[in-house]
């Protein structure tokens, strides 16, 4: 089980009527994330292969499901993991127990600025992101539909410049926002499906309110700031360790 956890940590380190625009909401989204076996059995030693297969496969059975809210004033806007106390043992579960040990802090965009910053507390080490919001080169077709009653248009976009992305958004919602670091459509992202080389994942608004009351969102400062390449070479540089550590046999803790 400890080498799955390890495989699930390195999985996860790779991977948001016409309203006025200075309304405020306030949304709840849930996340599906369906793992990509083959590609995380690469980082497994081949000693466990075999249980680390088997637990990715279950998981995938057994659906890994994570609820996020995302509070947005059209200016700015903070996503968070909703932390669950569950006694569930069962292999999606411990997924996302990883999960919310990876990504529990909050995730702020800065419409205006054209930045976000996301906080990262990695073994005692604590990271500040700080870097330009993606460019998704969004093209809107003529396609729409209904999701969870709200008329959506679907766009599609591209990350890092060719991993395809989709996405559906509310145009009678004003606020040019949505879940994680999805942003820049002229209504809010509904429903946005895409993939990484670790999981392909779906991420759904369930629930939305529009408040006249101001959303309080207090960006953190750190004194010292990384870009997401500098955090991503560091990540590299902690699985390389880990990775080394299986191979050896060494015992973790």
């Amino acid at each position: 089980m400890k080498q799955f956890i390890y495989t699930c940590l390195i999985a996860f380190s790779a991977i948001h009527v016409g309203f006025a625009q200075d309304q405020n909401i306030e949304a709840t989204y849930v996340m599906k994330i369906d793992l990509n076996v083959e590609e995380n059995l690469k980082n497994v030693p081949k000693a466990f292969q075999s249980e680390a297969r088997k637990n990715l496969e279950t998981a995938n059975k057994e659906g890994v499901y994570v609820d996020y809210t995302l509070k947005a004033d059209g200016k700015k806007s903070v996503y968070q993991l909703v932390e669950k106390i569950s006694n569930d043992n069962s292999i999606s579960a411990q997924v996302v127990k990883m999960m919310t040990m990876m990504d529990k802090e909050p995730l702020y965009k800065l419409i205006d600025n054209n930045e976000y910053t996301k906080l990262y507390d990695m073994f005692g080490k604590r990271y500040q992101i700080k870097d330009q919001l993606i460019n998704f080169n969004w093209k809107i077709t003529r396609e729409k539909t209904k999701i969870n009653g709200y008329d959506v248009t679907k766009a599609t976009g591209v990350i890092n410049d060719s991993i395809p992305v989709t996405a559906w958004y509310a145009p009678q919602i004003t606020v040019k926002d949505g879940p994680d670091r999805f942003w820049g459509l002229p209504g809010l992202i509904v429903k946005v499906d895409g993939k990484n080389e670790k999981a392909d994942f779906s991420i759904q608004l369930k629930d939305l309110k529009i408040t006249d009351k101001p959303v309080k969102i207090n960006v953190p400062t750190e004194k010292k700031t990384y870009t997401m390449k500098e955090y991503e070479e560091e990540m590299r540089i902690w699985e390389q360790n880990i990775r080394e550590q299986m191979n050896q046999g060494v015992e973790t803790d």
